[in-house]
Order: C-alpha cells, then sequence, then structure tokens
C-alpha cells in the first residue's frame, strides 16, 4: 500500500519536487526548491485552513486527504486538457469517478476536492462560499469551462486604453512607488489581487509568487507551440 502524507502535515523536501513537477510539468530534477520557498508558504497555509473552523471544518467535506491525492487530480487536469482543452466541471468529475478514491463519494464532496486542487495550482480563490464567508471567493459551477473560470478571476483591459506598451523605467520599484505616489505595496497570494488598488489607503497588490506565474506561462507556451505543430 503506497504511503500518503496527511494535508495537515508539511510535505517533505521529495514529495515537494512531485508537487512541482506533477502540478506544472515540469522533470524532477530541474527544479529548485528554494524558488519555491514562498509558494510552500502558501501551499501549507492554504492546506493547513482545511483543518480550522469550530463548527464545521473543510477537511470533513472532501473526497481527498493527502498530498498525494493531489498528484493524482493534477494528472486529472492535465490529461483532460490534452483531448479536451475546453473541459467543464462535469467531464472532470466523470474523470475523478474512475479513481478509487473518488468513486463512491458525494458529489458535493468531488466538487470540493477540485477547488482545492484548483486552489492550490492556481492560486485563485476558488472555493465553496460556506467556508470562506468574510472573504472574497470564486465559485465554479457546472455550466462554464475551466477557462471562463479563469477569465472571471481577472479584470478585462479598458477599451479606450492605448498604452499596452507603456515602458517602465529602472526607478519603478515599491519603494519609490511609496516615496513619490505615497502608495503602499501589499503582497498577495492570490494571483487575482494582483494590481487591486484600495483607493481609500492608498494600497496595491502585488502577487509575489512570481515563479509559479512563470511555470504557468511556460507550460501554456508549450502546449501552445505543440498544438502549433499538430495542426
Amino acid at each position: 500500500m503506497a504511503y500518503s502524507t496527511s494535508l495537515f502535515e508539511k510535505p517533505p523536501d521529495l514529495l515537494k519536487r512531485s508537487i512541482i513537477s506533477r502540478f506544472w510539468k515540469k522533470p524532477k530534477d530541474a527544479i529548485n526548491l528554494q524558488h519555491y520557498d514562498a509558494y510552500f508558504e502558501y501551499y501549507h497555509m492554504t492546506c493547513h485552513a482545511l483543518f480550522m473552523g469550530f463548527s464545521a471544518k473543510e477537511i470533513n467535506t472532501l473526497s481527498i486527504q493527502s498530498h498525494e491525492d493531489l498528484l493524482e487530480i493534477a494528472d486529472v487536469f492535465w490529461e483532460l486538457s490534452k483531448d479536451a482543452p475546453t473541459f467543464d466541471r462535469p467531464l472532470v468529475r466523470s474523470s475523478f469517478n474512475k479513481l478509487a478514491k473518488h468513486a463512491n463519494q458525494s458529489q458535493e464532496k468531488v466538487n470540493n476536492s477540485i477547488d482545492v486542487f484548483l486552489r492550490l495550482w492556481l492560486t485563485i480563490r476558488v472555493q465553496n462560499s460556506d467556508f470562506s464567508p468574510a472573504a472574497k471567493s470564486i465559485h465554479w459551477d457546472d455550466a462554464s469551462k475551466i477557462q471562463d473560470l479563469i477569465a472571471q478571476s481577472f479584470p478585462q483591459p479598458r477599451k479606450n486604453s492605448k498604452d499596452y506598451g507603456l515602458p517602465l523605467e529602472s526607478n519603478f520599484t515599491a519603494v519609490n512607488f511609496y516615496q513619490m505616489c505615497g502608495i503602499r505595496v501589499s503582497w498577495t497570494f492570490h494571483l487575482e489581487d494582483h494590481l487591486m488598488y484600495d483607493i481609500e489607503n492608498r494600497i496595491v497588490c502585488i502577487y509575489s509568487l512570481s515563479k509559479c506565474l512563470q511555470d504557468h506561462l511556460e507550460r501554456y507556451n508549450k502546449v501552445m507551440l505543440l498544438e502549433f505543430a499538430l495542426y
């Protein structure tokens, strides 16, 4: 029987390599774990939050319990993206039902498990609002595609803007941002909060997990090149 590591535990280095490798399809020998220190701070914080709460704990509403379960979910998502890049949540559930861990679980538990994986993989607050009543959350329903979920998380560019190629000067730093404009920077683990501006308190959010964003973009570019070669 394969060993499993509870989501309450911090994953050891070997398991961290597997998480990065399976989440972003990277060879393990090319992974520098130090580059992911901030990501695993977010990862552990997110997993630990599953066990919090007095009247209800999110961990009890999941069909997964271990880090290894998340690796299986990552494999499902990547497999689906090969044949149906615009897949929806019912298709994900159908694929989950082929795995012993999820086969006899309720639809609610499977949906919540999908949400947890997406929070960890995309660093976007995909969550049932029952467990985050005081925070902004994003809900993936059965009618929308995975691309719709991602698109709704980010504001669209202003139609009248003509400054798409506006260069930034070398002195455009967080320190000068505050000294020259009186605007403070608040680092965030949540990608959908990037560049969100609190005008009342003069605070702008900056996404801090740049390595994860690089991995997403790198994988996206590889997929696009493969599709171009095939067609």
